[in-house]
């Protein structure tokens, strides 16, 4: 069943999801004032883009329960980055009202699919096999994010290298495709993105 989060790629051409440096909400009043879509807080996690530390659900409540009741847009929860990852937090995330999670598969218990009314967003890095990416369709997977650029890579250009490892996933995954910038994507771009099967960035 669709929730705010997945109608947006039914209705949308391309997507913008921000994911905060910060849980605050300022940031996030200003990422929507400069055309998010959608928006990623953190917990339990060390975000390697920002070097930024994040305390549990629990510890951030009142600021995340701000955030998602004003926002005005769909906002998701990283919750971690273990297996553990929203063990202790799930009834949190739950009473919150997040639309959606993003988390590594290879961290997301399996159980976590079965959340109700919660998009699932599950992101891949490079080391997924052509064959394990194909059986996504087969899953209650709602998003695949695409985050297969090696940590050296982070902030360099995009190169033709990466738009033909996103085409070659989108040809195999009939889910929509969300790419993160860890390259320093231009607003020039944006339409070889898509070109390459990218409908989310």
């Amino acid at each position: 069943m669709a929730n705010s989060f997945t109608a947006l790629f039914d209705s949308k051409k391309m997507v913008l999801v921000v994911s905060l440096p910060n849980n605050d909400l300022e940031m996030a009043k200003a990422a929507v004032e400069g055309g998010a879509d959608a928006i990623k807080v953190h917990a339990n996690v060390e975000h390697f883009a920002s070097g930024k530390a994040f305390s549990s659900i629990s510890e951030q409540s009142e600021t995340l329960q701000q955030i998602v009741q004003t926002a005005g847009v769909p906002v998701g929860l990283v919750p971690g980055a273990s297996t553990q990852a929203l063990g202790n937090d799930l009834s949190d995330f739950i009473e919150l009202g997040f639309s959606f999670f993003s988390i590594y598969g290879h961290h997301a218990r399996a159980e976590l699919l079965s959340i109700p009314d919660v998009a699932k967003m599950i992101a891949i890095d490079s080391s997924y096999t052509a064959d394990q990416l194909a059986a996504v369709n087969h899953l209650p997977v709602d998003v695949l994010e695409v985050g297969i650029i090696d940590h050296k890579g982070y902030g360099q250009l995009l190169c033709v290298q990466d738009l033909l490892k996103y085409r070659a996933i989108a040809d195999n995954v009939k889910k929509p495709i969300l790419v993160p910038t860890q390259r320093a994507v231009k607003a020039s771009d944006v339409p070889l993105l898509h070109e390459a099967g990218v409908s989310q960035s």
